[in-house]
């Protein structure tokens, strides 16, 4: 069996930024035990509730874009995207409040700022 050097730093962001157990097993090739005790080693550790915030939200992973026909017939439809409820509340939105949002281009991102409505 080959000794092999990981880069354990890259490993740790990675758990940070939200990639779970299975998702480091498959990029960097390693088993769960090993990921667990980078972590343990390393002192980082996500509690149950940002576990469970992260796999509901689909925050970790890229989400699909659904398409909808043009109804004027133009050849580019429209993409229509949802924001997932987990997320607002990390956000501190009540489950009635109004929302409003603004697309703003930054390089080759998309992003969408989201807030209260005012009125």
């Amino acid at each position: 069996m080959k000794n092999r050097k990981y880069n354990r730093q890259v490993i740790i962001t990675a758990y940070k930024n939200g990639m779970s157990y299975p998702e480091l097993e498959r990029k960097f090739g390693i088993c769960r035990s090993y990921a667990l005790q980078i972590m343990h080693n390393a002192g980082v550790s996500r509690s149950i509730s940002e576990a469970v915030m992260l796999k509901r939200s689909g925050k970790t992973k890229w989400r699909k874009l659904v398409q909808l026909p043009s109804k004027s017939g133009k050849k580019h439809p429209t993409r229509v995207t949802s924001i997932p409820w987990e997320i607002l509340k990390h956000l501190g939105f009540e489950p009635n409040t109004h929302l409003v949002g603004k697309w703003e281009i930054q390089g080759k991102d998309l992003l969408l700022k989201v807030r209260a409505d005012q009125k």
